[in-house]
């Protein structure tokens, strides 16, 4: 995801296809960004990916243009979908119905486009996961989502977003507030939307969260892969764009 940032707000590049066959890992763990052929310039409408990993909204509408928040879900889907095939988690015998949510695919009555992303995008806004064995990893994930259910959940305009951060502009200015009314505003609905949909675009937003988690000293030291039982889903595809 180093190497996505610097290619977006260095070059205007968007990938466009992040998924399990274009992330490349080494032996010593280093990870790689590869087939970079569908990516395009950030000004470009044309939308793109792998059906399983594209985010909510581009399956809910494939007219959208496709954004960097678009690509950083994509690596989240990546994330989330390794984990419950791989990982051992509380809910191993729903895993097939767990997965299921990555291939939903519906026919719109006009024009017969076919879209999805509901159950994906739903998911997001709610705060359910398996609890997967890995404590790290649950962390991990519970971080990465938390900014995603801005996207999907409530939404708040600007002025309602404008009009709780001038206030809690002018708590902050005031010495003789109490410091803990300002944090008690930034926990608002409107502020912690905002909060959640600038970190999507932030630079470095992805890498910095990754890497922190990746520190701590709690990573299990023997958690090889180890495929979850599985009964297929029928219509299962992988479909690029």
């Amino acid at each position: 995801m180093e190497a996505h940032d610097s290619a977006y707000f260095d070059a205007q590049i968007l990938h466009c296809n992040i998924n399990i066959a274009n992330i490349v890992t080494s032996a010593t763990g280093r990870g790689l960004l590869v087939d970079w052929e569908l990516s395009v310039e950030t000004r470009s409408f044309r939308t793109t990916g792998t059906w399983q990993y594209m985010s909510a909204a581009l399956l809910r509408k494939p007219q959208r243009v496709q954004t960097l928040e678009d690509d950083r879900e994509s690596a989240i889907h990546v994330l989330t979908w390794l984990a419950l095939r791989f990982s051992e988690h509380d809910e191993l015998a729903k895993s097939a119905a767990w997965l299921k949510m990555y291939d939903e695919v519906d026919l719109c009555q006009s024009g017969g486009v076919e879209t999805g992303g509901m159950a994906k995008g739903n998911d997001f806004s709610s705060p359910a996961l398996p609890n997967f064995k890995s404590i790290p990893l649950n962390l991990l994930l519970r971080e990465l989502r938390k900014n995603f259910w801005a996207r999907y959940g409530e939404q708040y305009s600007a002025d309602e977003v404008l009009r709780v951060k001038d206030f809690v502009a002018l708590l902050e200015k005031d010495p003789a507030l109490d410091a803990g009314m300002a944090d008690m505003y930034r926990q608002l609905a409107p502020y912690a939307y905002a909060s959640s949909m600038e970190a999507l675009v932030k630079r470095n937003w992805l890498v910095e969260v990754f890497n922190k988690h990746l520190k701590a000293e709690d990573w299990p030291s023997n958690d090889k892969a180890a495929a979850n039982e599985i009964i297929s889903s029928k219509g299962s595809r992988q479909k690029r764009y």
